[in-house]
């Protein structure tokens, strides 16, 4: 679980910002493009201890489901 949230709190720092504006600008709600990336990230710490933390890391997230 460590592992996994180092490398999404690496990320966030890294890409955040990014990964608001492709997905407010692809939802045209910047409110609902927030509450998307926090459900993605949220199921990334849920998924990425036991499946392993993604080659891309953003990518991940983007592709969360």
């Amino acid at each position: 679980m460590v592992a996994a949230a180092e490398a999404l709190e690496s990320v966030w720092r890294a890409e955040a910002g990014s990964m608001l504006g492709v997905l407010s600008r692809r939802l045209g709600d910047l409110e609902l493009a927030a509450d998307a990336l926090q459900d993605a990230c949220d199921q990334a710490l849920r998924r990425w201890p036991s499946e392993g933390v993604p080659e891309r890391p953003a990518g991940g997230i983007y592709s969360s489901r």
